[in-house]
């Protein structure tokens, strides 16, 4: 383990292991029911391959997977944005968009970014595949 302690270790694990696992497991009934959905890869997991029948399919599939609310917080991150930004866009409150963001970040979708005094939030790796912006 290196200079890793315990604790961190297995921060790593349930960040990089168990987390993607989750979302797999949660997300494979609804992708497949809906119709499918881009690859999702989450290493160290085996790609999982479905078949998208219509952007408005893949929108509806998250909506159930994730929620109607966190599955907008999710897309409004296309770019990067302060939590004020996706507020304003999406019309929720500063405590929901951040519960939501917690949310997303915790699961490895998301992931916050400082510039200057403002704290961006973005997507990751995962929040992109996820959407289906990469293969």
């Amino acid at each position: 383990m290196g200079d890793l302690s315990l604790d961190d270790w297995d921060e790593v694990m349930r960040t990089h292991v168990t987390g993607p696992l989750l979302l797999l497991r949660a997300a494979i009934p609804h992708l497949l029911q809906a119709g499918g959905a881009p690859s999702l890869r989450c290493p160290p997991c085996a790609t999982v391959r479905a078949t998208p029948r219509t952007p408005q399919d893949r929108t509806a599939a998250l909506s159930d997977l994730l929620g109607h609310t966190r599955a907008n917080v999710l897309e409004s991150l296309r770019s990067p944005m302060s939590i004020s930004e996706i507020s304003r866009r999406l019309d929720l409150s500063h405590p929901s968009v951040s519960r939501h963001l917690g949310v997303l970040r915790r699961s490895g979708m998301v992931a916050p970014e400082r510039r200057e005094n403002l704290t961006l939030h973005r997507l990751t790796h995962l929040g992109e595949t996820v959407l289906g912006r990469r293969d």
